[in-house]
């Protein structure tokens, strides 16, 4: 998918919610910010530098950028929220979905993932949450974080564990 620069030149430059094949028909998601060089958060130690060895990753967001993934996933049966997670940093160069956005939204998604992380209120995970169940997953995460920013992107044309069911709003804050 083509990305274009979402607010100019000095701005987050891209937004971008990322799902990856995780299993044979299954999408895991996660969100992705990436700022220029001469972005006010591009030397913040968050923002990772693109890796040398994907010349196509920089090819789409460009080699004077950095980025920072937000997402959650199973630890001891409940779903944790960290920023650059394992999981999320090496899988940011595959399929990715531009988000409008702005440094405003970008602090929004950016508070709220360290707001859940921080308050030790973690709800339990379930690879395949079902609605009623007091279960949720990643793409639950990914959603309900997207949606508390007030971001409402269509549901991707996969198969995604947990998009309908999004981890509420007053999680984040």
């Amino acid at each position: 998918m083509k990305h274009t620069n979402l607010i100019g030149d000095k701005g987050v430059d891209k937004a971008c919610f990322n799902c990856v094949e995780r299993v044979v028909r299954k999408m895991f998601c996660s969100i992705a910010i990436f700022v220029h060089k001469d972005h006010k958060w591009y030397n913040q130690k968050s923002f990772i530098k693109q890796r040398r060895s994907n010349p196509s990753f920089k090819a789409k967001v460009g080699s004077n950028s950095k980025f920072l993934t937000l997402g959650a996933g199973d630890e001891k049966m409940f779903l944790v929220s960290r920023l650059n997670r394992k999981k999320d940093v090496s899988q940011t160069k595959k399929a990715m979905y531009s988000l409008k956005s702005s440094d405003s939204i970008a602090e929004k998604l950016i508070k709220y993932t360290l707001s859940y992380q921080h308050s030790g209120k973690y709800v339990p995970y379930n690879i395949f949450p079902k609605k009623g169940s007091p279960y949720y997953n990643s793409n639950s995460f990914a959603r309900g974080l997207l949606n508390a920013a007030g971001l409402y992107p269509n549901k991707p044309g996969y198969n995604v564990p947990g998009w309908s069911k999004p981890l509420p709003a007053s999680k984040f804050r």
